[in-house]
């Protein structure tokens, strides 16, 4: 894992709101109730209608109602990531960056990229009950049966 490339995605922990447009799309409002839930949120839809953007708006709206920016993990997957990713960058935020007594949040964006990523949300999301887990991904219909199947009763999709 590039720890400096972890920190760079997340320079919220710094004190930084992400720089992004004002406009919100309508599934905002919808997003930020979901914050307060404790099942996942899955923000599912065809490429370029604004997941990734909704992603960080929600995330910058933590920032603004005062979450600690530290409770807060955002990661961008690339189709070069394999399962191991998820594992170092979530072990990584707890051991180094997150208070485990308090509520923590995992922004999670293009995680389809990650060939069998829904057990190891299942495995994350069943152990820790102080965790929301926010992702975005494909809107293709194998990658959402199988997210459907692994997940079942663990998430809330969040049409875009």
């Amino acid at each position: 894992m590039n720890k400096s490339l972890l920190v760079s995605l997340n320079s919220h922990w710094s004190g930084q709101l992400l720089q992004l447009p004002v406009t919100e799309r309508l599934q905002m409002a919808k997003l930020k109730t979901e914050l307060d839930t404790s099942l996942m949120t899955y923000l599912i839809g065809p490429r370029r209608t604004g997941k990734s953007i909704a992603l960080k708006q929600a995330l910058n709206h933590l920032l603004r109602i005062e979450t600690p920016p530290t409770q807060i993990l955002f990661y961008e997957f690339t189709p070069n990531d394999n399962l191991e990713i998820i594992w170092e960058i979530y072990n990584f935020f707890r051991q180094e960056v997150a208070n485990l007594n308090a509520k923590i949040y995992l922004f999670l964006d293009e995680i389809q990229f990650v060939k069998g990523y829904e057990n190891v949300l299942k495995i994350i999301y069943d152990s820790n009950p102080n965790l929301k887990i926010i992702f975005t991904g494909s809107l293709s219909l194998s990658y959402k049966r199988k997210t459907e199947e692994s997940l079942d009763g663990r998430f809330l999709p969040l049409y875009f």
